[in-house]
């Protein structure tokens, strides 16, 4: 009777511990809730039949179409988290899929993406290959995919094996991009994007400011130490090239690209980020 009156006191013990636990978290969430997420109102009449109108006219109220891109899509030059994750070595390894020749792939390729079969090249069903036939007959889907490569000179067929590289990374575009880390380019070479968004007949173009560029490195000190001021002149006039072809600019200041630096010690979990971010915000305002 004993041990089953401790065991019955332990349970008791342990279901207040766990009751006070969740009473405590429930408060401090409510103390954190009042004080940091303030209630938000909609400019939304939620009630009404007619939630917004778009006006077609132009002018500045009228509505527009725009084209949108971000630092972490088309800037090169740029040492970010996302580039960091791509160039990361993945755990999973995906198992090879078995080679085929590109006389399958091209018939494959004219179907449903890959997924239907095709028929053997003459070289595997035993019938001769005739002669003048332009050497490196190379699909475009066996170059992205990497399968073996056929040349065809003087009715023969000679294997060319590409170098077998085992991909662990965990972005595709390591595997089948010559220099994936260029992106588009649009740090160095803005215009060439800037003259395609033009010929579309936009009238607004969205860009952003990377943070990690900036700041390349943790501002515990102030900005004077790790702002990077050639890089805002640098927007700066990208900015001027966007508006030299008649579009306006829409500037996003955060495009889920949180600097390295900053994910090292734990991110928007940490005040202190919020603080850097609200200083990174004045330093663009201002510039």
């Amino acid at each position: 009777m004993t041990l089953v009156a401790l065991f019955a006191a332990a349970t008791k013990l342990a279901g207040a511990l766990i009751t006070l636990t969740v009473a405590a978290n429930a408060f401090s969430f409510s103390r954190y809730r009042n004080k940091n997420l303030l209630p938000f109102r909609s400019p939304i009449d939620e009630s009404s039949d007619t939630l917004a109108v778009f006006d077609l006219s132009e002018g500045e109220n009228g509505f527009f179409f725009g084209l949108a891109t971000a630092p972490a899509h088309v800037e090169d030059r740029l040492d970010d988290a996302w580039l960091q994750f791509a160039e990361e070595k993945a755990d999973y390894v995906e198992p090879k899929a078995p080679k085929q020749p590109v006389d399958a792939l091209m018939g494959s390729a004219a179907g449903d993406g890959g997924s239907q079969t095709a028929g053997a090249s003459p070289r595997h069903t035993g019938k001769q290959v005739k002669k003048g036939k332009k050497p490196l007959k190379i699909a475009m889907e066996a170059m992205i995919r990497g399968f073996e490569k056929y040349i065809e000179v003087e009715g023969q067929e000679e294997e060319q094996e590409e170098e077998e590289v085992e991909h662990h990374h965990n972005v595709t575009a390591w595997h089948n991009v010559s220099h994936p880390e260029e992106r588009l380019r649009f740090w160095s070479d803005p215009d060439t994007e800037l003259k395609l968004a033009n010929d579309t007949g936009i009238s607004v173009f969205r860009m952003g400011v990377d943070w990690s560029r900036i700041m390349p490195k943790e501002p515990v000190n102030g900005l004077k130490e790790s702002v990077n001021y050639a890089a805002i002149e640098r927007y700066k006039w990208i900015i001027k090239r966007v508006r030299s072809y008649g579009m306006k600019v829409m500037l996003t200041l955060f495009h889920h690209s949180l600097p390295p630096w900053a994910g090292e010690y734990g991110g928007w979990k940490l005040e202190k980020t919020v603080d850097y971010f609200m200083e990174f915000t004045r330093l663009i305002v201002f510039q």
